[in-house]
């Protein structure tokens, strides 16, 4: 698992205005194009066009075998040196703000000093600031792609979120106590193909890795359907677990429903994760008034991750 603190692949193709739009063209042919981050000045003589993860993979790989998968046209102007590949480019345009009638509500009214920070990844609309304000805690950091998802976020706390979290700089990132994701579901899901780490979606969950190496908070808090116990027969929950604890965590997973909170069966896959072994072994569940089922019971025993990590149930 190589790479996996470094987050997904990323990077940039610069070229001059001459070349933008047979770059923006090829890029666009394979689907490779970050669509949502602009094109961005690079230096003073070139534009940047931000690269999905999987067109990343392949221009990493230029020069190699992979190079039959680069487009034609974007290949012969790489090989003529026209254009270049910058490899781990990151770009985001600013830092979330807060609204300005949130800013001056809190000027009005200055916040008392938090119990904990924490960042969240994939942030939605916020269900896990909504508890975690409650606690407490104080959100430093957010990061939502969906522009609806993102807009309800800013409605409901005033904040607008950092987009592509894929595209946010290392330095960027702020300190924290805790992280929180609600990971991309679609590749785990019973109604997706199930595709796993494999999946661009899937795939990002190298992020929280990258995330995490970088600012060390004490503990993650991370989310997911059901399913991702048992896609690639168990594989892809052993890499990340494996790859949280070459990260410096101890490993607690739970299935967890709802549907005595809320009126509907809404069973999750929890993963609680501390970089202190003593905090992980004293960590307990919230019980739920709502049993789960036998089955559910069974797969809820023993560990997961092998010989390589100490991720425990219960």
């Amino acid at each position: 698992m190589p790479g996996a603190a470094s987050g997904v692949a990323v990077g940039a193709v610069v070229a001059p205005k001459r070349h933008l739009q047979t770059v923006i063209k090829a890029l666009d042919e394979r689907q490779w194009r970050k669509k949502r981050t602009k094109v961005h000045e690079y230096d003073c003589e070139h534009l940047a066009v931000a690269v999905a993860p999987e067109g990343a993979r392949a221009l990493d790989a230029f020069g190699s075998d992979a190079e039959s998968l680069v487009p034609a046209p974007l290949a012969a102007l790489l090989r003529d040196g026209a254009v270049r590949w910058a490899t781990g480019h990151r770009h985001v345009s600013a830092a979330a703000a807060p609204s300005p009638a949130a800013a001056a509500a809190a000027a009005a009214s200055p916040a008392p000093p938090p119990r904990f920070r924490y960042a969240e990844l994939f942030a939605g609309v916020g269900g896990f600031r909504l508890a975690l304000d409650g606690l407490g805690g104080r959100c430093v950091f957010a990061s939502e792609i969906d522009p609806c998802a993102a807009a309800t976020y800013e409605r409901n706390f005033g904040d607008a979120p950092l987009g592509d979290i894929t595209e946010v700089p290392d330095e960027d990132l702020p300190a924290h106590d805790l992280l929180t994701a609600g990971f991309p579901c679609q590749s785990f899901s019973r109604s997706g193909e199930q595709r796993g780490l494999g999946d661009a979606r899937g795939d990002l969950f190298f992020e929280i890795v990258r995330v995490a190496s970088r600012c060390r908070p004490a503990a993650l808090l991370l989310e997911n359907v059901p399913n991702l116990l048992r896609v690639d027969n168990g594989h892809a929950l052993h890499i990340i677990v494996h790859a949280l604890t070459r990260a410096g965590y101890h490993c607690r997973l739970q299935l967890a429903n709802a549907a005595a909170l809320v009126p509907q069966h809404r069973e999750r896959l929890y993963l609680a994760a501390f970089r202190d072994a003593a905090a992980a072994a004293a960590f307990r569940w919230p019980s739920l008034p709502a049993a789960r089922g036998a089955a559910h019971r069974a797969l809820g025993s023993g560990t997961v991750g092998g010989g390589d990590g100490d991720a425990q149930w219960g």
